[in-house]
């Protein structure tokens, strides 16, 4: 409950609505609940009333003292709230009574996530663990509604704090939850979710559930599981999805609400924003209220599934139609960059040549070293990759201590690397201070110099696949024929040896609206008409199925190549451009290309003109074009 501020709205919900209840059904019978005004001939509620409804209907709990103090203290100054003395008297306050009551047990503190018969029959190591734990007993301390089977209502905002900052702080508790709850069995997950599955438990057969919570759960791997969960109840009543808007202006957050039936639903009311983000202070009210800037849609509760749940409105029909076509992760592998934790470390500038040796510039120390090659790759970046040629920026390299064995990352023993590139090793000790700090000193010891995420390092170093930065504001890969290497802020993209294509056909294809138009409609969106191209959302998109025993389209597969090569050059022209007319002449063939692969690409996908029209205007609306 924090310090209480949604205690606080749901009480005075209760007072508003049993103070009009009261006015509605001849307040004259209900002395004792309330009475006139004697200064401006209204109805209040008593003071015995009020704290009544609060000791009987407010209760909260949470693990920081402070905060249960603060909390309760907020809800005693509530119920003082427009109150003086005549109105205490007036309020048919008891002469004995205390003017305000003792909420000692509705706010009470504890880990409301960890009960105290985890430990029954388990060895306790050290007598503090208890204590660090605090569990939290829901029966004994609130044995009435525990009685009726649980609560009415639960609501909050819980905390978000992602699994992997979790088992770096206290991975003693990253265990603990991961083994009593289902929504932390994946392999990233974040603690908002398993408060969900923890309020479910807690309501009564008929009772609802309300959270302020991120958004990414929706369609990310991360919620899969808490999906699966909702979905296999039916519990999901209403989900109003914010996209980019900033509902918290102090921080960046993307966020949603979401309500849960105990009880279980026959529909699900789902609600996306879909108004401008950008705007300082940009007013965001509810669907009822503002239909027009958001999409909504009602969806039977039986079709909801672990799957990534689409909330596409008006635009629904279009993507079941698309969503019959074979998706990407069914024809190729798309996978992330390496993660090295620290990238200033080991992502340097080529600055040429010194004899053996290249002369590369360092982020991290602000100067230059001539290393070795022997280690040294050519690497991309997220914000290095356009569409359909790399952006200006120095040729980066990537320090690479490791070697890939039978498929496998293998870091090079310090000693290896002393003789093999005593230069290189020696500026890594130089930078060890730095590295050492990664996640809390996680990596100190031996292997020090180690990525923090060693992934995919067998699979850059091939004749050529499609290249993506992970944050755009459209789609925008780029064929990369060099083997470049990548870090975790872009993506790649290969075939599978089963498909027939060429992989020009869908770079073409990538780069047209439709992956535009099918991110912004089933990814996550972020400010500033941006999105995220990550795997979870590029393996459902719909690729045109084409036959190419049929010559037809093969001659259309054909054709889109051939734009796709034309694409590459003369991207490659203008970047070399040595005057402004030279410019202008190439970007003219680059945009009349561009629209031909459009229009061949919306025939693939057997588009008609209203459909080609929600495509744009939708791509066109969110990008800002």
């Amino acid at each position: 409950c924090g310090s209480g501020s949604f205690l606080i709205g749901a009480y005075q919900y209760l007072l508003d609505h049993c103070l009009k209840w009261h006015i509605e059904h001849t307040p004259e019978n209900h002395k004792k609940a309330v009475y006139k005004d004697t200064r401006n001939g209204q109805w209040r509620l008593t003071i015995e009333e009020k704290k009544r409804l609060l000791t009987t209907h407010i209760f909260g709990v949470d693990i920081d003292p402070q905060a249960v103090e603060v909390s309760k203290l907020s809800l005693l100054l509530k119920v003082l709230e427009g109150e003086t003395d005549q109105s205490l008297r007036m309020g048919l306050l008891p002469f004995s009574d205390r003017a305000l009551p003792n909420l000692a047990d509705n706010v009470r503190c504890g880990n409301s996530l960890i009960g105290p018969d985890y430990f029954t029959g388990r060895l306790i190591n050290h007598a503090d663990d208890m204590t660090r734990v605090n569990p939290f007993d829901w029966k004994r301390a609130f044995p009435d509604a525990m009685k009726d089977g649980g609560f009415d209502c639960v609501i909050g905002n819980p905390p978000y704090v992602r699994s992997i900052n979790l088992k770096e702080q206290a991975q003693w508790l990253w265990e603990i939850y991961r083994s009593l709850y289902r929504a932390a069995s994946a392999r990233e997950w974040d603690t908002y979710l398993i408060f969900v599955e923890k309020g479910l438990e807690l309501l009564n057969p008929h009772g609802t559930l309300g959270f302020i919570l991120p958004n990414k759960f929706v369609n990310s791997g991360v919620g899969e599981n808490l999906r699966a969960i909702i979905a296999r109840g039916r519990y999901l009543d209403k989900l109003l999805h914010f996209g980019a808007f900033q509902v918290f202006p102090q921080v960046t957050t993307y966020t949603c609400l979401l309500f849960l039936n105990a009880a279980g639903t026959s529909f699900a009311k789902l609600a996306r924003y879909v108004g401008p983000v950008n705007q300082k202070d940009a007013p965001c009210p509810l669907p009822e209220e503002t239909p027009g800037l958001w999409i909504t849609s009602e969806v039977p509760s039986a079709e909801l599934t672990p799957a990534p749940w689409v909330i596409a409105g008006s635009t629904g029909d279009l993507l079941i139609k698309l969503r019959q076509q074979p998706a990407l992760g069914s024809i190729a592998d798309v996978f992330q960059g390496t993660g090295t934790r620290a990238d200033r470390v080991y992502l340097l500038e080529e600055r040429g040549s010194k004899g053996a040796l290249l002369r590369v510039y360092s982020y991290e120390k602000d100067t230059e070293f001539p290393l070795e090659r022997t280690f040294l790759k050519r690497v991309l970046r997220g914000r290095s990759i356009g569409r359909y040629e790399p952006k200006k920026e120095p040729k980066l390299l990537l320090i690479v201590p490791y070697e890939v064995i039978n498929g496998k990352s293998i870091l090079v023993p310090e000693k290896n690397l002393a003789q093999i590139a005593p230069r290189t090793l020696a500026y890594l000790r130089d930078c060890k201070a730095r590295l050492d700090e990664r996640e809390k000193g996680r990596f100190k010891g031996a292997g020090w110099y180690c990525y923090g995420r060693p992934q995919n390092m067998d699979r850059f170093e091939v004749a050529q696949k499609i290249v993506l930065p992970d944050v755009v504001s459209r789609g925008s890969c780029l064929l990369d024929r060099q083997a470049a290497w990548l870090i975790d802020t872009a993506y790649a993209i290969t075939l599978k040896p089963t498909t027939c294509f060429d992989l020009r056909f869908l770079l073409a294809v990538l780069n047209s609206p439709m992956l535009t138009y099918f991110l912004m409609e089933t990814g996550t969106t972020l400010r500033g008409g941006y999105f995220r191209m990550k795997t979870a959302y590029l393996n459902p998109f719909p690729v045109p199925n084409v036959d190419m025993s049929r010559p037809s389209e093969k001659h259309h597969h054909d054709r889109i190549v051939d734009l796709a090569e034309s694409m590459l050059a003369l991207h490659k022209h203008l970047a070399s451009a040595s005057s402004a007319a030279q410019k202008t002449v190439i970007q003219r063939q680059i945009d009349a290309t561009d629209a031909e692969i459009d229009r061949l690409v919306y025939e693939l996908y057997d588009l008609t003109d209203e459909e080609i029209a929600i495509v744009e205007s939708s791509t066109n609306r969110k990008t800002g074009q």
